[in-house]
Formats: C-alpha cells, sequence, structure tokens
C-alpha cells in the first residue's frame, strides 16, 4: 500500500515537472515507466526529449540528440531539467518574437516547423524582418515577382509563391539575397535577366542584403532619366550606372564623368533628379540627395 502511495506521490511530482517546464500533453506511459524503472531526473528528463509527443511540439529544439546551441547560449549543453528548461523558455521567447514581426507583414503565429528552420539556420528576428519585407514586394508585384524567379532559375532554384517563405528562411542558401536585388535591378532598371544578375554581383557582397539599396537603385533611374543619353556618350551603360553608385569610391573616373554631366545640364538650367556627384569636404566625390528627389519603387 506504502509503495502506491509512493507511486502515485511520484507522478504527481513528474507531472508537476511537466507543468513547470510549460509542457502538456499526455506523457502517463512515460511517467509510468519512470516509475517502474525507477529513472532520475535527468534520466526522465533525456528520454522525455526524445518521445515524439515532445519534437512534435517544439520542433527544433533538439538538434543532433542535444539542446539547440543558439537556444542555451552554448554548444554541448548537457539535458537536464534545468537547461531543458531554459531552452523551453528562450524556444517560447523566439517564436513570440518571430511571431510579432511576421504580424507586421500579413502573416499569422509562425508555425512552430517554420520556426524550427529559422532556428537551425540561424536567422535572427531583425533577419527575418528584412526577408519578409523583401518577400512583401516581390508578391505584391506581378513583374517583381516574375523577375525573382527568372533570376532564381539562373540560379539554379525553381521559384513558386508558396516557396518564398522556406527560400528567405534559409541562411544556409546563400541566393536569397543576391536574386531579390538581380530582380529589383531586372525590373526598376529594365535590364534583360542576364544582364541584371551580373549587373547584381558588383553591388554588395554576395548573400548579404546590399545596404541603402533601394536608394542606390532610385538614383540609378534618376540619372537614366534624367542625363541617360550623356551617360551612354560617356560609355556608362545602365548595368555600369547600377554599380558606379553602388560602389562610387571604387569609380572615380566614372563619377567624375558624372559629375561633369550634371553640371553641364544644371548649367542648361536644367536641374537633375536624385543623387549628385559633388565635391565632398576632403575635396574628393561625394554623393548628395538631391532636393525633392522622387521616389521610385
Amino acid at each position: 500500500m506504502a509503495d502506491n502511495a509512493q507511486d502515485k506521490k511520484a507522478k504527481k511530482d513528474l507531472q508537476a515537472a511537466l507543468k513547470q517546464l510549460g509542457i502538456d500533453g499526455n506523457f502517463m506511459a512515460l511517467i509510468d515507466a519512470a516509475i517502474r524503472g525507477d529513472w532520475s531526473p535527468q534520466q526522465f528528463t533525456v528520454r522525455l526529449t526524445r518521445t515524439e509527443a515532445f519534437r512534435n511540439k517544439f520542433p527544433g529544439l533538439i538538434q543532433d540528440g542535444n539542446l539547440n546551441a543558439d537556444l542555451v547560449g552554448g554548444r554541448d549543453v548537457g539535458i537536464t531539467t534545468s537547461s531543458l528548461g531554459t531552452a523551453i523558455r528562450a524556444y517560447e521567447a523566439a517564436w513570440k518574437g518571430y511571431t510579432e514581426i511576421a504580424k507586421n507583414y500579413g502573416y499569422g503565429p509562425v508555425p512552430r516547423q517554420k520556426l524550427a528552420i529559422l532556428i537551425k539556420s540561424g536567422v535572427s528576428p531583425d533577419e527575418f524582418g528584412t526577408r519578409l519585407a523583401a518577400i512583401a514586394t516581390v508578391k505584391k508585384n506581378p513583374e517583381v515577382f516574375d523577375a525573382f524567379k527568372a533570376q532564381a532559375k539562373l540560379a539554379g532554384v525553381n521559384m513558386q509563391p508558396k516557396d518564398l517563405f522556406r527560400f528567405a528562411a534559409k541562411t544556409a542558401d546563400k541566393k536569397f539575397y543576391d536574386i531579390y536585388e538581380a530582380a529589383q535591378i531586372q525590373t526598376q532598371v529594365g535590364l534583360d535577366a542576364n544582364a541584371a544578375k551580373r549587373a547584381a554581383k558588383g553591388v554588395g557582397l554576395p548573400g548579404q542584403a546590399t545596404p541603402n539599396f533601394e536608394q542606390t537603385i532610385a538614383a540609378v533611374r534618376a540619372n537614366l532619366q534624367q542625363v541617360g543619353p550623356e551617360l551612354a556618350a560617356q560609355g556608362i551603360t545602365p548595368a555600369k550606372l547600377v554599380k558606379i553608385m553602388a560602389n562610387p569610391g571604387s569609380y572615380v573616373k566614372e563619377m567624375e564623368a558624372l559629375a561633369q554631366v550634371i553640371a553641364t545640364r544644371e548649367g542648361l538650367g536644367r536641374p537633375v533628379a536624385g543623387m549628385y556627384a559633388q565635391k565632398g569636404s576632403a575635396g574628393g566625390l561625394a554623393l548628395y540627395e538631391g532636393e525633392g528627389q522622387a521616389a521610385y519603387g
């Protein structure tokens, strides 16, 4: 009789431990096995993480048989009741953070399986927001999405609307920003797919979002609209102008030519919209935004 009372108390203690960890569901079979096998708290915790029910509730929390390093602040952290509690709290906090960002772009709560992709890929919440903003741009503009698909195809990726989230959530695939920026160049600057891909390679670093990319493309469009023929006469093609505006310090000669074209046009009383190439404080060329610059996008 005493044994039955002791077993009942042990079961209640294990149920209370699960509740404290934030784990609901029917784990009575596991609890019964723990009582019969006289498992230690650590044995119970380890076997808990191996159950299908636990893996379904917290996909991505366990990686290669251990707690996800990003959730517990380091690798090779053993599975204990304490460390598992830390991992679960971090997991839930991450889910809430990603979900709040997703809601800003019209998504519902992030599904746990998609959260697992984000965690496994090491996509930070800020990076997630940047990528969702890119996805929103692609999805709301059929022309951009067609260009995105064309660029994805050139990069060896078959892209459909349903694939956008998964593709954007994987940092293991470094092609996302390269494809996105090439698609923007293709549609905004008017290059064909192959030319846009080549131009994109001269912008920023491979696999990373280029800082101020939208402003760069707006400046390219503004200058092409206002002084396109003059630039062509100087040998500055639209594709080359993209590279120049993205990396002005690497194209001093071309920036001087652009400055001369702008100065000539201004001398004729026709101001140029967009970014101007002017003399900076150190005597070199610098970029300045024109007042009342039109927004392109």
